[in-house]
């Protein structure tokens, strides 16, 4: 329900077409709000709030693609998680999430944060066919494993500790 986290993009988007070949899952807290909340003719999965992380990632898994709507984020570990199983990121370009998605290789990033925008990704992807986006999927699974894996955060920020030391000293 927080507006922030871009449930209202999500809702234009979804009402801003007939959406026929695809199903909705919600997943979260609000999911069976956030259902209410969308066109009935929709195909819409509510599947709650889930703290098992091997269940969630059962969804990532069997999704072709996770459709991400925030009004502002830092790096969203929900973005990097889809990215990890290889679905394709439909997603609004938002600080931290345009730093994730290289657009057309590795996700969509819509034209800007709108739920028209957000629409046309979602439809740009549909018409690219499965094995686009399982290409497009497996291109970002490989940047989340080189660029953004545990042991490259780390190094990362050991390295911004001793750069900073040393401007300090």
């Amino acid at each position: 329900k927080d507006p922030i986290k871009g449930f209202p993009g999500v809702k234009s988007a979804l009402e801003a077409r007939k959406w026929s070949e695809i199903q909705v899952v919600l997943i979260g807290g609000n999911s069976s709000w956030a259902k209410s909340q969308l066109p009935l003719d929709l195909d819409v999965l509510d599947a709650g709030y889930l703290s098992d992380r091997l269940r969630l990632a059962a969804f990532y898994d069997a999704s072709d693609i996770f459709l991400y709507a925030s009004d502002g984020e830092n790096l969203p570990c929900a973005v990097l998680e889809a990215m990890s199983a290889e679905c394709c990121v439909v997603a609004t370009p938002v600080d931290g999430v345009s730093e994730l998605i290289e657009t057309g290789f590795s996700g969509l990033l819509a034209a800007k944060v709108s739920g028209e925008a957000l629409a046309a990704s979602l439809a740009d992807a549909l018409t690219l066919g499965f094995g686009q986006r399982r290409a497009i999927g497996r291109a970002a699974r490989a940047r989340v494993e080189a660029d953004f894996s545990e042991q490259t955060m780390v190094e990362s920020y050991l390295n911004l500790y001793e750069q900073m030391a040393v401007i300090k000293s």
